[in-house]
Protein backbone atom coordinates (compact mmCIF):
# COMPACT_ATOMS: atom_id res chain seq x y z
CA UNK A 1 0.00 0.00 0.00
CA UNK A 2 0.85 3.36 -0.92
CA UNK A 3 1.38 6.59 1.45
CA UNK A 4 0.70 9.74 0.30
CA UNK A 5 -0.43 12.92 1.26
CA UNK A 6 -2.90 15.44 -0.37
CA UNK A 7 -2.95 18.77 -1.08
CA UNK A 8 -6.25 19.57 -2.47
CA UNK A 9 -6.29 23.19 -4.61
CA UNK A 10 -9.59 24.07 -2.00
CA UNK A 11 -10.03 21.99 0.86
CA UNK A 12 -13.18 20.92 1.96
CA UNK A 13 -14.97 18.09 3.75
CA UNK A 14 -16.24 16.00 0.98
CA UNK A 15 -12.71 16.02 -0.42
CA UNK A 16 -10.88 14.82 2.65
CA UNK A 17 -12.85 12.08 3.00
CA UNK A 18 -12.60 11.19 -0.84
CA UNK A 19 -8.83 11.38 -0.16
CA UNK A 20 -8.77 9.37 3.14
CA UNK A 21 -10.95 6.88 1.02
CA UNK A 22 -7.83 6.36 -1.40
CA UNK A 23 -5.24 5.95 0.82
CA UNK A 24 -3.84 9.26 1.78
CA UNK A 25 -2.26 9.23 5.31
CA UNK A 26 -2.52 13.28 5.49
CA UNK A 27 -4.86 15.77 4.03
CA UNK A 28 -2.41 19.17 3.76
CA UNK A 29 -4.03 22.53 3.46
CA UNK A 30 -2.77 25.86 2.50
CA UNK A 31 -0.56 27.76 3.29
CA UNK A 32 1.78 24.81 4.08
CA UNK A 33 4.46 25.60 5.84
CA UNK A 34 7.86 23.61 3.98
CA UNK A 35 8.87 22.17 6.96
CA UNK A 36 5.16 20.73 7.74
CA UNK A 37 5.43 18.99 4.31
CA UNK A 38 8.85 17.87 4.37
CA UNK A 39 8.16 16.23 8.25
CA UNK A 40 5.27 14.43 6.46
CA UNK A 41 7.41 13.49 3.61
CA UNK A 42 9.93 11.93 5.74
CA UNK A 43 7.26 10.28 7.89
CA UNK A 44 5.81 8.59 4.36
CA UNK A 45 9.11 7.38 3.01
CA UNK A 46 10.12 6.07 6.45
CA UNK A 47 7.14 4.26 6.41
CA UNK A 48 7.34 2.88 3.18
CA UNK A 49 11.30 1.71 3.56
CA UNK A 50 10.14 -0.17 6.96
CA UNK A 51 7.24 -1.60 5.20
CA UNK A 52 9.81 -3.15 2.28
CA UNK A 53 12.55 -4.03 5.02
CA UNK A 54 9.71 -6.08 6.71
CA UNK A 55 8.68 -8.03 3.28
CA UNK A 56 12.25 -8.48 2.68
CA UNK A 57 12.95 -10.05 6.04
CA UNK A 58 9.58 -11.99 5.49
CA UNK A 59 11.03 -13.50 2.30
CA UNK A 60 14.49 -14.29 3.99
CA UNK A 61 12.62 -16.01 7.04
CA UNK A 62 10.42 -17.88 4.28
CA UNK A 63 13.70 -19.34 2.13
CA UNK A 64 15.67 -20.18 5.99
CA UNK A 65 12.35 -22.47 6.47
CA UNK A 66 12.89 -24.25 3.31
CA UNK A 67 16.06 -24.55 3.67
CA UNK A 68 15.56 -25.95 6.57
CA UNK A 69 12.95 -27.69 5.92
CA UNK A 70 15.19 -29.66 3.03
CA UNK A 71 18.01 -30.34 5.56
CA UNK A 72 15.81 -31.84 7.85
CA UNK A 73 14.73 -34.24 5.20
CA UNK A 74 18.00 -35.16 3.99
CA UNK A 75 19.05 -36.18 7.67
CA UNK A 76 15.88 -38.11 7.71
CA UNK A 77 16.98 -39.70 4.69
CA UNK A 78 20.57 -40.10 5.89
CA UNK A 79 19.27 -41.80 9.04
CA UNK A 80 17.00 -44.17 7.46
CA UNK A 81 20.29 -44.79 5.24
CA UNK A 82 22.36 -45.65 7.97
CA UNK A 83 19.10 -47.79 9.53
CA UNK A 84 18.89 -50.12 5.93
CA UNK A 85 22.90 -50.71 5.78
CA UNK A 86 24.72 -49.85 8.93
CA UNK A 87 28.20 -50.36 7.20
CA UNK A 88 28.21 -47.75 4.81
CA UNK A 89 30.93 -44.79 5.60
CA UNK A 90 29.21 -42.15 7.91
CA UNK A 91 26.82 -44.26 9.27
CA UNK A 92 26.98 -46.09 12.79
CA UNK A 93 29.05 -44.07 15.60
CA UNK A 94 32.49 -43.21 15.75
CA UNK A 95 34.60 -45.45 17.99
Amino acid sequence: MYRWCYLPPKPDLNSAVEALRHGATDYLVKPLKPEMFIEKTQKILFARQKEQRKREIALQIEALQAELKMLETQEVDLKSACHARPKRPGCGSAT
